[in-house]
């Protein structure tokens, strides 16, 4: 399948197939990883594919009870090194790899780490100056009625079958004026609007200036609140999520463009009327058509 049309099918995966995703095909994944655009060009990112075989302890470390929920036999384990916006670039290139995942006919499922990475790296005895916020493990994804059954009642009961309506978090000049979008701005957001966060919330607001789109993320979402989700960073990792599928649609509309990090930068805060529950995080090029 297309980039556009992975992003737009991508689903969350808990229950899979018993069998293994051949040498071949995790080779194509290998060498797509070796290729990732990354956010911060200076970070150093690795990665490993690794097999799950039974109650492996390992995977337990990083998923906690999560991982009774959880069944897969394969395990990506990216790793970032740096000092800059170390979580936004985990998420941006490793969302890269799940859409590639996704068009190769391979389900996945993001596990998130952060709160417990101490552990994780002593598990996998990853180096002291390296981070992993996450892992993502892999597969086909389960056949049979009642296993379908159970990945759509999770995503269902997490609200990702019920995407927010653009008036709601796309605004035009500043925040809270309803953006009037041409149709290939609600494409390119469509790509926004699908990807994926911790306990699905969603915390991307855009505002359109121009000819750019200006990223804030809202702080105070449900679950970030009740994870205590700021504190450790979900809401970094959510927000290189969301500009990587942002990334992949403009390139594969024949309109790439490259983010500008804002680091909640005060003047333009004010400019766009950003309100206190929000962080602004990133400026991107957005074509009206």
């Amino acid at each position: 399948m297309t980039t556009i049309e992975a992003i737009l099918a991508r689903r969350s995966v808990r229950r899979f197939e018993d069998r293994e995703v051949p040498e071949d095909i995790r080779r194509l994944v290998a060498e797509h990883a070796l290729k990732l655009e990354p956010l911060v060009p200076g970070n150093r990112f690795s990665f490993s594919l690794l097999p799950i075989v039974g109650k492996s302890e390992e995977l337990a470390a990083v998923m906690g009870g999560y991982g009774k929920l959880v069944s897969a036999r394969h395990l990506l384990l990216p790793r970032i090194g740096g000092a800059d916006h170390v979580l936004e670039d985990f998420g941006f290139r490793v969302e890269q790899l799940v859409i590639e995942l996704t068009r190769l006919g391979l389900a996945s499922c993001w596990i998130a780490a952060l709160g417990h990475e101490a552990e994780v790296l002593d598990r996998f005895r990853a180096s002291r100056d390296e981070r992993v916020p996450a892992v993502v493990v892999f597969g086909y994804p389960a056949g049979k009625a009642a296993a379908r059954g159970f990945n759509s009642s999770i995503r269902a009961a997490l609200g990702a079958n019920r995407p927010p309506a653009f008036d709601r978090w796309v605004f035009e000049g500043t925040f809270g004026n309803p953006a009037r979008l041409t149709p290939f701005r609600e494409r390119t957001l469509e790509a926004l609007r699908r990807s994926p966060s911790a306990g699905n919330s969603r915390p991307w607001r855009v505002v359109l200036r121009g000819a750019d789109a200006f990223l804030a993320l809202v702080l105070d979402t449900p679950y970030y609140r009740l994870s205590k989700g700021v504190k450790l960073g979900y809401h970094r990792l959510d927000g290189g999520i969301g500009m990587a599928n942002l990334s992949l649609a403009l390139a594969a509309l024949d309109r790439p463009g490259s983010w500008t990090m804002l680091d909640n930068e005060p003047s333009l805060r004010d400019e766009l009327a950003l309100p206190a529950n929000t962080e602004l995080l990133a400026r991107i090029a957005l074509p009206e058509g």
